[in-house]
């Protein structure tokens, strides 16, 4: 199994069928959007979303739950992606369709998805080139800016990150997954003994 602590990109990973459904279901007129008050708490720079699994911070009983007729499809993009890359997720935390456009403001806050250990995939669903994710070291610079190509995916551990806003190229549109691998529970399990004692 990859460590899966590392960046991965690959712009050829999706099948022809996978990339027809979402250019004739996702990308159409009839797919519903629902507006989200912030991109990252607290930031109050709104967007667009279709959430297909709720993040457990957010459900009520703070596990994931799925909420979307389309979770199916969207979860063979996640097997496709992890099955190339041999990568064995555990459980999914969130899956998300996000829809931003331009705005006055730059990018997006610095941020992880969650506070503890995953694996972060987005797959571009549209180029948007101006709209890049950039990656950050453990200090805080940047390492690697990621250019969005349509359905190019990215994958990467839990690292500080943040989105430049499109500016002229219309709406960047992306599926966000967050996942944990085994590794990562027990990783997790160890630090939550270790503050237990």
């Amino acid at each position: 199994m990859l460590a899966n602590d590392q960046v991965i990109e690959d712009a050829d990973f999706l099948t022809n069928q996978q990339k027809e459904i979402i250019k004739k279901d996702t990308l159409n007129a009839n797919f519903p959007w629902y507006w989200n008050s912030h991109q990252v708490k607290g930031d109050k720079a709104g967007y667009f979303a279709h959430h297909l699994v709720v993040r457990p911070e957010e459900s009520v009983d703070n596990t994931p739950r799925k909420n979307s007729t389309a979770f199916n499809f969207y979860k063979t993009i996640l097997d496709t992606w992890c099955t190339k890359h041999n990568i064995e997720y555990e459980e999914i935390l969130r899956m998300s369709i996000n829809c931003v456009f331009p705005r006055l403001k730059p990018k997006c806050n610095i941020h992880t998805d969650h506070d503890f250990p995953h694996t972060q995939l987005i797959v571009y669903l549209t180029d948007s080139p101006t709209s890049r994710t950039v990656l950050l070291d453990t200090e805080g610079n940047i390492f690697q800016e990621i250019k969005p190509v349509q359905f190019k995916g990215v994958s990467f551990p839990k690292i500080n990150h943040y989105l430049k806003l499109p500016t002229q190229d219309g709406r960047r549109i992306v599926v966000v997954y967050t996942f944990r691998t085994l590794k990562q529970i027990n990783e997790e399990n160890i630090l939550n003994q270790r503050s237990d004692v």
